[in-house]
């Protein structure tokens, strides 16, 4: 045994195969991870992520004199899955695959991944926490609107001047009324709840807005806070691939940071705008509120997890970082324009998911 091999037997998984898959010879811990077991060839382990047909490719890919690398699972018919750092390399006449076991970190990044996205939907209650006033005002006035009909069509009835044009326009209110406060309370419970296991589909770009408006904008109010809708003609029916509600998050975490910065600040005449248009097949919205800007040291750090400038209690500093990640399930990216005068956060993404401009990454 060459030292080379003692090494790789000591700290690694090893197996050698032939230019057809068939197991020449494998180490004790890989035999150790497929349970002891005799596996005769490489295709006996296909049964997780890839299937026979892509290591196929990688063995002539290697036998070709080139190397190869990638991080795979293994799922053995009636054993634990496991994950391998896996290489493959030219060996004598051979294919060496040597593996580092990533199991392990594997369950602790997903644990990790599983309380990270615990914490941002935390922090989505405690934003719609905040807003209950607002929410509750912005229902409150409907509810006046439709006690004050009813009280009237009873007049009527007591009167018997059982008019039907003003009938019908009484009937007309009541019923928009309702619709307004069944808007708010649906949007307060599509905010609410879990996206993680929505898909991308195709749908109006004004789905992103159309349940953060209204949740906001009463609170806005309520603090003299100007919210300004500036899109561009058209933008709103303009159709794109997305994660309506992820996205949705998104521009109401932002909007939460602009109004958390612009009650810490006390700035006069305080406004928030949300802009939106489409610019060769990419979609570009804007956050900007009277803020000046960010400082660039605080910049480096803003989309790094659990950074916040935030009071202990009043952020997670995970906002940003998941934004983030949600952008990039979108093939864009959210950025800050410093050529702006005022604080503007900007999102990119293409309208259709695996453009040209984009290198698409996996979800």
């Amino acid at each position: 045994m060459t030292e080379m091999e003692k090494v790789f037997n000591r700290f690694s998984c090893s197996i050698v195969v032939d230019k057809e898959g068939t197991v020449i010879d494998l180490n004790k811990n890989f035999a150790h991870l497929v349970g002891n077991e005799k596996i005769n060839s490489l295709f006996d382990l296909c049964w997780g992520q890839y299937d026979k047909d892509y290591y196929e490719r990688i063995l002539v890919h290697v036998s070709g004199g080139f190397s190869w690398r990638d991080e795979i699972c293994f799922e053995l018919e009636g054993y634990e899955p496991f994950w391998l750092d896996l290489a493959m390399v030219p060996y004598k006449e051979n294919v060496m695959i040597v593996g580092i076991d990533a199991t392990q970190r594997k369950k602790n990044e997903s644990l990790i991944k599983d309380q990270q996205k615990q914490i941002f939907i935390q922090s989505q209650f405690s934003a719609l926490g905040e807003m209950a006033s607002g929410v509750a005002h912005e229902i409150n006035n409907p509810l006046s609107i439709i006690s004050a009909s009813t009280y009237f069509l009873k007049e009527l009835v007591k009167s018997e001047d059982l008019e039907p044009t003003i009938i019908e326009e009484i009937a007309t209110d009541i019923d928009e009324t309702v619709l307004r406060i069944s808007r708010i309370i649906q949007g307060l419970r599509n905010i609410a709840r879990d996206p993680s296991t929505d898909e991308f589909e195709t749908v109006p770009l004004g789905k992103i807005f159309e349940d953060v408006i209204p949740l906001c904008n009463q609170k806005f109010k309520g603090r003299g806070i100007d919210l300004k809708l500036n899109f561009e003609e058209g933008f709103v029916s303009k159709t794109g691939d997305i994660l309506t509600l992820q996205l949705s998050q998104v521009v109401l975490n932002l909007l939460n940071n602009a109004f958390d910065e612009i009650e810490e600040k006390g700035f006069a005449n305080p406004w928030i705008e949300i802009s939106g248009k489409e610019i060769n097949d990419q979609v570009e919205i804007r956050v900007i509120d009277c803020g000046k800007g960010i400082p660039n040291d605080v910049q480096e750090k803003i989309f790094n997890p659990f950074f916040t400038q935030k009071e202990i209690g009043k952020g997670t500093g995970l906002g940003l970082s998941l934004s983030q990640s949600i952008l990039k399930r979108h093939e864009g990216s959210i950025r800050i324009d410093n050529n702006c005068d005022n604080t503007c956060f900007v999102l990119e993404f293409p309208l259709s998911r695996g453009s040209s401009s984009h290198k698409r990454e996996a979800a």
